[in-house]
């Protein structure tokens, strides 16, 4: 199998839009930039993967930040693309919005979609020595 073929897709916690346009809150940017410096990475190595963004966990009658995971699921599906390697990109220990949320519900959205191969990559956890 060609390690440059699946699309690597980080899924971020999401905020309400207000924390990004009236707190000033940096989160957003956070998490493209932090997106960027391991794509950069990858591509150091040769990896060639097209990624994308999106955010999870949105609750309540507000706007959260966009784009939304499933969303983008159902867009990426609808261009064609079978293969998803999700990176947990904001969630330091595995957990409900982790093995649940993303393992069984967006997966199951992504199947929907189209989208055939599903790997997750696992959250970073912690040494328990």
């Amino acid at each position: 199998a060609d390690p440059t073929a699946p699309t690597i897709f980080f899924s971020a916690h999401g905020l309400p839009q207000t924390y990004i346009t009236e707190l000033g809150d940096p989160y957003m940017e956070q998490m493209k930039a932090c997106t960027r410096f391991i794509m950069d990475a990858l591509r150091a190595k040769g990896y060639t993967n097209p990624h994308a963004l999106a955010y999870q966990s949105r609750v309540g009658p507000v706007d959260w930040i966009q784009p939304y995971t499933d969303a983008k699921l159902r867009e990426l599906g609808a261009q064609g693309v079978k293969q998803i390697v999700v990176v947990p990109i904001s969630f330091v220990q595995e957990h409900i919005e982790t093995l649940e949320e993303i393992d069984m519900e967006y997966r199951e959205v992504a199947e929907e979609a189209g989208i055939t191969e599903w790997q997750r990559v696992p959250a970073l956890g912690l040494n328990q020595r």
